[in-house]
């Protein structure tokens, strides 16, 4: 028994054995196999993490890369808006008017005036025995001026147009101005001068300067961003003004701000520049100041050259003695040959060519006046005896040559002249704006044409009727001026409609009539025999301004597409006193009607007993109406307002005599209110043109029926706030200033006393004593003084605390010593206001008065000192909303750090909310957002706006 458990036993642990030693071997293949997997297996997941790592990479570096992209897209969004601001702001309409006819008038050079590029002739000269130019050599290696000289009608503005022509990039001569640049980047300006121009901006040294800086910043698309950056501090303060919002166009400035503006331009600019300036004896006032420009441009810079012309006048020939320079009429010679040849060479006088050069004198208007003249003759079967006494007999001088060209003229045309060169004439010298030969057309009408039926008269009989007489007008009207007048091609505002069915009155509406020359209409003025060609038109002055008028209004109610009456006016308002008639009256009634119907006008409604209702938000209206952008009587009706805004912008005084004439004395006192406190503008001469001429005469005519004590309701339009705000004040309180410009200037409250002296102060205050007038002040793209609203309430106060610092100001006009107090301010940010203490009261005064710019730096220190001053009656809310209320340039930001505010410029205002908004607070704050409630506030506010992004 023993032995088989022995045997039992040893089975048993044979069994075991096995087992034990199978499991071994198994557990050792398992160790073997995990030693392996476990490599591969982390490796494989180092390589799964690490595919996933790179995919992450690559997404963050993909959005990194658009991130980028768009910063950089949005940074020249922003510097285009940047750009756009400073263009609107200096831009004017008629910048390239004078270029453009001259343009008009060559199409195609061909030959002539090839020889100013020509090196190799530059040393031997056109005509014998004259001295040789020296163009070439000053454009490539040239400093400073180079002044072009010639005679009257010599060519001098078609010659400039020519080198502005081919200095353009790939033009003819480029190439020498890029030889002086010595590889910088190079360019060209321009300006042509001209005196008959409508636009005062074409005749003066304002316009000279806005040019030449639009021109630059259009050229160089970076410098905006370097005048906000205004890294060297250089930047004048009212260039940097016009970087904020739309609405810096509206301001005008010194003529030392636009100049000072020109050299920071032309300093920080990368470009060189060379600049054109043409007709410097166009200047009709201080030529002595405009050779101080031209001095102040070339002398300034070694990036800068001056090409510019004139006639050859003491004061030019004395300045420009010492530059390198050239005399136009000595180089015309073969160019006026090559002229005769084209325009002769199929007539009996093709052989003349040589002595037409010879007697012009390198005059072209000469040579051209009498080919034309030769021609017709030859055309007409002249023979060639005929055409060599004809030409013998035209005299050498101008004028001479225009009296010999009348006398010439056909005898019927000289017993039965035509009205047009009065027309003309008077047109140009009383600056109404550009002539279409339709309006010269019209105009020439027999006056019982026009005003019988007026204006039911304008209809389809009477348009076909004109249309067939305006057939070949434009030949006529040039052959019967002897000459004297050229028909052009024009841009206008208002074509005809394209199923306007009268084509030939369309033709000649696309056209412009002016004089060929200056010298032409110098000629008339200044001559016996131009004189007297006037005084057979027929028409006095007086009745040609009243047919333009009436012709301008014919044409604008017959054309649908006419919303504009400028140019109307115009000519009404050079129709004085007694000479004013029922039909003046009648027309400008029907145009006013007719505007008014064609261009709809947003009105404010009623007044109310609802305060909240009283401020009324309008839709912007564009063009040349003030209506919503000035004062608006809600008691009038929309064409009551039209009328009498219109009377006062405009200088219609007789009309406006007999607006008042038929009014009974209630409405009469309403109308002399309203029209009285439209004139009460610290800002002359910034809304009503040439007012200072017409001003008192009105005054006069409207004291009689004034009440210095009734109160008138108006509404007042805010620009930028873009709303009209309901006022009820005596009339002479009504007051505003739309850029500001000299508001706290003691000769402009000076000369608003006077005016209201001028309505019999005495009505209302003791001859001596001080009127007071409270108004309030706003700042930002420009300044607005307006009359205190009747309910300073946080309605009103609200509606501008986002976009505006707003003042309650004190204008005092004592007569020995006239200012302004600021007494209370209402930063923007805040929706209240905080007093203001006497000395800091000067200083905003101060800083508001001397400055250019419309919110100087030191009135935003003091903006930070007020706010310090009385910071314990500020809530966190309220410091949080004014450190975050956007402004868009310059130091007008704050922010608060160390319990204070702080004045900065908007760089180190946008590194303040970036620092709170990544967390590094302690430069700022001592405590955290748990602790400081005005941190958490803004810090609120931040995380708000982000979201709001």
């Amino acid at each position: 028994m023993s032995s088989a458990i022995n045997t039992s036993i040893k089975a048993s642990e044979t069994v075991l054995t096995t087992r034990l030693t199978n499991q071994d071997v198994q557990l050792e293949q398992s160790i073997r196999m995990l030693s392996t997997d476990i490599p591969a297996t982390i490796e494989g997941a180092e390589t799964r993490l690490m595919h996933r790592f790179d995919g992450q990479d690559t997404l963050l570096e993909d959005a990194a890369q658009q991130h980028y992209v768009q910063t950089l897209y949005l940074q020249d969004q922003a510097q285009d808006v940047l750009r756009s601001r400073l263009l609107d702001a200096l831009a004017f309409p008629e910048m390239n008017e004078r270029r453009n006819t001259i343009e008009g008038r060559v199409v195609d050079f061909g030959e002539t005036y090839s020889w100013i590029f020509d090196p190799a002739g530059e040393g031997k000269a056109r005509s014998h025995g004259k001295k040789p130019h020296m163009f070439v050599k000053w454009l490539r290696t040239g400093q400073e001026v180079f002044w072009i000289s010639g005679k009257p009608g010599s060519g001098k503005s078609s010659l400039m147009d020519y080198i502005y022509q081919n200095l353009q990039p790939r033009g003819h001569g480029f190439a020498h101005l890029e030889a002086w640049a010595n590889r910088r980047p190079v360019r060209l300006l321009s300006f042509w001068f001209f005196r008959p121009a409508t636009s005062v901006l074409l005749k003066s040294l304002e316009g000279f300067w806005r040019s030449l800086c639009f021109q630059i910043l259009d050229i160089d698309q970076d410098i905006a961003a370097k005048i906000r950056a205004n890294v060297d501090r250089a930047a004048p303060n009212s260039l940097r003004a016009c970087l904020v919002k739309a609405g810096s166009h509206a301001q005008s400035w010194t003529n030392i701000e636009l100049r000072s503006w020109l050299r920071y331009l032309l300093d920080h600019s990368a470009f060189n520049y060379c600049i054109l300036v043409d007709g410097l004896d166009e200047v009709p006032n201080d030529h002595e100041a405009l050779l101080d420009a031209i001095r102040f441009i070339a002398q300034g810079s070694n990036k800068i050259k001056i090409c510019c012309s004139s006639r050859p006048e003491a004061l030019f020939q004395h300045a420009f003695q010492q530059c390198p320079s050239l005399r136009l009429q000595d180089f015309n010679y073969r160019d006026i040959m090559a002229h005769c040849s084209e325009r002769l060479s199929a007539t009996r006088c093709a052989s003349f060519e040589m002595k037409i050069a010879d007697r012009a004198d390198g005059v072209f208007l000469w040579a051209y006046l009498v080919v034309e003249e030769l021609r017709r003759a030859a055309i007409q079967g002249d023979d060639e005896d005929d055409l060599e006494r004809r030409l013998e007999e035209c005299p050498s001088g101008m004028n001479e040559l225009f009296t010999f060209l009348i006398e010439r003229q056909d005898t019927f045309y000289a017993k039965h002249p035509k009205s047009y060169l009065r027309l003309i004439e008077v047109t140009v010298r009383n600056k109404l704006g550009p002539l279409s030969l339709l309006e010269v057309f019209v105009a020439s009408q027999e006056p019982e044409m026009l005003s019988c039926n007026f204006p039911d008269n304008l209809n389809a009989q009477f348009l076909a009727r004109l249309d067939a007489m305006a057939e070949n007008f434009e030949a006529n009207a040039v052959v019967r001026c002897a000459g004297l007048v050229e028909v052009s091609e024009q841009d206008i505002d208002g074509y005809f409609p394209e199923t306007f069915p009268y084509k030939a009155l369309d033709r000649v509406h696309r056209l412009r009539a002016g004089f060929i020359h200056r010298s032409a209409q110098d000629f008339l003025v200044d001559s016996e025999r131009g004189a007297a060609l006037l005084q057979a038109c027929g028409i006095s002055e007086l009745e040609a301004l009243r047919r333009v008028m009436t012709a301008r209004s014919v044409i604008f109610l017959v054309n649908d597409n006419s919303s504009s009456d400028a140019s109307i006016l115009r000519a009404a308002r050079q129709i004085k006193g007694a000479s004013w008639t029922g039909f003046d009256s009648e027309v400008i009634d029907h145009t006013l009607r007719t505007v008014l119907k064609r261009t709809p006008r947003v009105f404010p409604p009623p007044l109310t007993e609802n305060k909240h209702s009283n401020v009324s938000h309008v839709n912007h209206v564009d063009g040349e109406d003030l209506l919503c952008e000035g004062l608006v009587c809600p008691l009038l009706s929309p064409l009551q307002n039209i009328v009498f805004i219109c009377c006062l912008q405009f200088g219609l005084t007789p009309y406006l005599k007999g607006k008042l004439g038929v009014l009974e004395q209630e409405e009469l006192t309403l109308v002399a209110g309203f029209c009285a406190s439209l004139l009460l503008d610290l800002d002359r001469g910034g809304f009503w043109p040439d007012g200072a001429d017409y001003d008192y005469e009105i005054l006069a005519m409207l004291k009689p029926h004034l009440s210095w004590t009734l109160n008138l309701t108006l509404c007042h339009y805010w620009p930028g706030a873009d709303f009209y705000l309901y006022v009820s004040r005596p009339f002479w309180q009504h007051i505003r200033a739309y850029s500001g410009k000299g508001f706290g200037n003691d000769t402009a409250l000076k000369a608003l006393r006077c005016q209201l002296e001028a309505l019999d102060v005495s009505g209302s205050y003791s001859t001596g004593q001080a009127l007071h007038l409270r108004a309030w002040f706003v700042a930002e793209d420009l300044q607005l003084v307006c009359t205190e609203p009747d309910e300073s309430t946080a309605l009103v106060v609200s509606t501008l605390a986002k976009d505006f610092d707003i003042f309650k100001i004190n204008i005092i006009l004592e007569p020995s010593a006239p200012g302004v107090q600021f007494y209370q301010c209402s930063p923007r940010g805040l929706e209240r206001f905080l007093e203001i203490d006497s000395s800091t009261s000067e200083s905003l005064h101060k800083a508001f008065s001397e400055s250019p710019s419309p919110f100087p730096d030191s009135a935003a220190e003091c903006i930070a000192d007020i706010l310090n001053r009385r910071i314990a009656s500020l809530t966190a809310v309220e410091i949080a909303g004014i450190v975050l209320s956007h402004r868009e340039w310059g130091i007008h930001h704050c922010t608060f750090s160390d319990g204070q505010f702080h004045a900065v410029f908007y760089d180190s205002w946008l590194a303040w909310k970036r620092r709170l908004m990544d967390g590094v607070l302690d430069q700022d704050f001592d405590a955290d957002p748990e602790h400081d409630p005005i941190l958490n506030e803004i810090l609120k506010a931040l995380e708000e706006e982000k979201t709001r992004r």
